[in-house]
């Protein structure tokens, strides 16, 4: 629910894990209304979401000339070797004094810290 304090970056945590997913897929990637539907979400706030993870270039978007397929999203970045520290800060703390401390303790960690994902 991304009316909770974090539920924007807990739908953003849940999209990568899925897309991660979806790479050992046929398709390797998602349409906007598959990831809505597989997590419950709002398909309005689940193109914000997406829409933040392709500014941080996470995430792209694919649009073939299938015909009768629906664009999909796919997993740009490796979850193991990519820093969390942007999406904390565009998604649940930004990074202001007086949250540098926070901002300390995260630094160092992968998308992987946070994200439950098979090597």
């Amino acid at each position: 629910d991304t009316e909770v304090p974090g539920g924007a970056f807990q739908l953003a945590l849940d999209t990568l894990k899925a897309l991660r997913r979806a790479q050992l897929d046929v398709q390797h990637g998602m349409s906007l209304a598959g990831l809505a539907s597989a997590l419950r979400a709002d398909p309005l706030v689940m193109q914000q979401v997406l829409g933040c993870l392709q500014q941080l270039d996470w995430v792209g978007l694919l649009n073939e000339d299938n015909a009768g397929l629906a664009p999909r999203y796919v997993l740009l970045v490796d979850l193991h070797s990519t820093r969390v520290t942007p999406l904390l800060t565009a998604l649940l703390l930004a990074d202001l004094p007086g949250s540098e401390t926070v901002h300390q303790q995260w630094r160092h960690w992968t998308l992987s810290d946070v994200i439950p994902v098979d090597r």
